[in-house]
């Protein structure tokens, strides 16, 4: 790799949390509000989305190295390797991330088949955008000091982002009986997930570069790495760990809907 040492200023760092954040509403709001959007306001049967659901989770173990692989192998431009990508996945992916709710919701016919397509299509452009933001901690600096500062900034920026999230969405949801407040809040989640995803991209900068001649892996390759056991033990890890993430945030979801009345 060829490296060239230079700190990060300050206005720079605020562009990389600010990144960070608008990566943040995906995962969240439908995590806790989705499969309740989709029963109780769309009408669309609970063991359906949840088959869906399941059948997503199982895809990701397949999409993100594939995903991962393209963007990899992907042509560098004067904005960098993983920038453009970084953007045009953000602004796909919140546009598939309104189309998710509004899309079952306005439709009058096929409202199952439009909650597939768009949920199974966020599985493949969500990571475009999570797989790209990932990768521009490496390339912003080669300074280890600023690398560790980069990544705390990440944590804190995730940390406080999905902990506002969880106290202000349902304050816009209200009751969450009626359709209006879920789409609002989709509304203002869209916009923060392209306005500052693009925004913060446009503020922070890749220094660290690949050089010529850098031996590349394969797309056979790709599968011989899938094959692996220490790679399906964390797949199954991780799928464990995001149906029961889902299962707790919707009964969390459901039980203050249902007893509490929140």
């Amino acid at each position: 790799m060829e490296k060239r040492r230079e700190k990060i200023g300050i206005v720079e760092k605020m562009a990389y949390a600010i990144t960070n954040i608008g990566n943040i509403p995906v995962q969240t709001i439908l995590g806790s509000y989705l499969l309740i959007f989709y029963t109780n306001i769309v009408g669309l049967n609970p063991a359906a989305c949840a088959t869906l659901f399941l059948i997503a989770r199982i895809l990701d173990g397949l999409n993100d190295p594939i995903v991962g692989f393209l963007i990899d192998h992907g042509p560098t431009t004067k904005m960098g390797h993983f920038r453009p990508t970084l953007m045009l996945g953000s602004v796909a992916c919140g546009i598939n991330f309104f189309l998710m709710f509004y899309g079952p919701y306005m439709a009058t016919s096929g409202k199952l088949v439009i909650a597939y397509i768009t949920y199974l299509l966020i599985g493949i452009l969500f990571p475009v955008m999570d797989i790209s933001l990932n990768s521009m901690l490496p390339v912003m600096t080669s300074d280890v000091k600023e690398r560790n500062v980069l990544s705390s900034i990440k944590g804190f920026a995730y940390m406080a982002g999905v902990f506002s999230l969880n106290i202000v969405a349902p304050l816009i949801i209200g009751d969450t009986t009626i359709a209006g407040g879920y789409l609002k809040l989709v509304t203002y989640a869209t916009i923060i997930i392209i306005t500052f995803s693009v925004v913060g991209t446009l503020g922070i900068r890749e220094r660290v570069q690949a050089s010529q001649g850098t031996d590349s892996y394969k797309f056979k390759d790709l599968f011989k790495i899938i094959a692996q056991k220490p790679v399906w033990v964390t797949f199954l890890a991780a799928l464990t760990y995001y149906v029961g993430t889902y299962i707790l945030n919707t009964a969390n979801t459901f039980f203050s809907n249902t007893y509490w009345g929140i």
